[in-house]
């Protein structure tokens, strides 16, 4: 789906993830009223938590009562960071933002302070979201495959 004009902060050039949220709770209400389902979104444009402004930029923001999450994968991409294309590096920091918000929303795993954990509770630049581990084995929660 397409955000809309709405969820986009003119001023800053971004979506507003509360309000992307937001949208897709009402284009998937019957969804997610089932039970526990979880909808998370991936979009490529920049975005940031209006409840947190001054953080600059959220690479996810998730509403925990409706189980709805958005990842924006802009700030992960290097091409967006000054660097050339690396799709490897692209897909392995995605792949780690949406494995954390499945942990956190469908297994009601709780956030982390190790900052190797894929839980950690501060990410905040693509740094440690490198550092983190891809998945869940390794950070006591869950017993390794």
């Amino acid at each position: 789906m397409e955000p809309e004009a709405a969820a986009l902060d003119q001023r800053r050039k971004q979506l507003v993830g509360e309000k992307v949220i937001q949208q897709m709770h009402t284009a998937h209400r019957q969804l997610v009223s089932h039970g526990k389902v979880i909808l998370i979104g991936i979009t490529d444009q920049d975005m940031f938590i209006k409840g947190n402004p001054k953080l600059g930029f959220a690479f996810s923001v998730r509403n925990t009562s409706s189980s709805i999450a958005v990842v924006s994968s802009f700030r992960m991409d290097p091409r967006n960071l000054g660097a050339g294309i690396n799709d490897a590096v692209l897909q392995s920091r995605l792949r780690k933002m949406v494995a954390r918000n499945v942990g956190l929303m469908l297994y009601d795993l709780p956030a982390s302070k190790d900052p190797h954990s894929l839980l950690f509770n501060n990410i905040l630049d693509v740094e440690q979201l490198d550092f983190v581990d891809e998945g869940f084995a390794g950070s006591g929660l869950l017993p390794a495959r």
